[in-house]
């Protein structure tokens, strides 16, 4: 009975040893990965997001609106037309004055865009 014990459980460690190498290995490769993507000054508005960075409401477009979570096209649209009307937005809060921007939006968007 012992034997079948351990042999269960030298098999068992060998498993998780070979998963912990494989996501060190996995962890490795998507570290370099980001690394490249950071020294990129042409990376798209999908691209910042997913590296953290912010989006500046002032100075994007409407396809760099489009990729925060709850704004289509229309409303980037809206966003980019008010900007151009009554100038730059003060605060990431003022974007509120857009038609169809709600308080929702804003807290949804709070770590995706910045006003700079």
């Amino acid at each position: 009975m012992y034997r079948h014990q351990f042999i269960i459980a030298a098999f068992l460690v060998i498993i998780i040893a070979l998963a912990g190498v494989r996501f060190a290995v996995t962890r490795a490769d998507a570290d370099f990965n980001t690394a490249v993507f950071a020294q990129d000054e042409g990376m798209t508005p999908a691209h910042r997001l997913l590296l953290g960075k912010t989006i500046d409401i002032n100075s994007a477009d409407e396809r760099a609106l489009e990729v925060l979570p709850l704004i289509g096209p229309k409303l980037a649209k809206r966003i980019v037309k008010d900007r151009s009307v009554n100038g730059p937005f003060a605060s990431v809060h003022e974007l509120a004055r857009v038609y169809g921007v709600g308080p929702k939006i804003i807290e949804r968007n709070l770590h995706y865009i910045a006003v700079k």
